[in-house]
């Protein structure tokens, strides 16, 4: 991304997904998952869907995606009623495509999570198989 600059490279981003550095860069296994997920974020409350979920983030499909670098206030459902309350921080964003059924929303990587949070997520987790990524695309 060197011959990029860093305002078209967001640009980028948004348009097209997950910036392929940040995919290549995980290091916990994602979850294929529908969950219910709640937002706070600057005096707003907003909800969505978790789409696919790792320990260290989730993917929020969305039409209210708020901006890279946003912090924000997340409460995962999980279907034993138990919730995953975390405080993340947006790293990317998708954008509505007319072409294809991929739903827009945002990437949220967890900045804080409490020891009952974690618990809950790892036991939800254990009970899944990671998802596996094409490698050509």
């Amino acid at each position: 991304m060197s011959n990029v600059s860093t305002a078209h490279a967001h640009m980028i981003e948004e348009r097209v997904g997950m910036p392929l550095e940040l995919e290549e860069s995980r290091g916990s296994p994602r979850v294929s998952v529908d969950l219910d997920v709640s937002l706070g974020s600057d005096h707003n409350f907003y909800t969505g869907f978790a789409e696919n979920l790792s320990a260290e983030g989730v993917f929020v499909a969305t039409h209210r995606v708020r901006p890279i670098g946003q912090s924000v206030e997340i409460c995962i459902h999980l279907p034993d009623g138990s919730e995953v309350r975390a405080i993340g921080e947006v790293r990317w964003i998708r954008g509505p495509d007319a072409e294809s059924a991929t739903p827009p929303g945002m990437g949220v990587h967890f900045l804080e999570l409490d020891t009952d949070s974690r618990a809950a997520m790892e036991r939800f987790l254990a009970q899944r198989q990671p998802m596996l990524l094409d490698p050509q695309g």
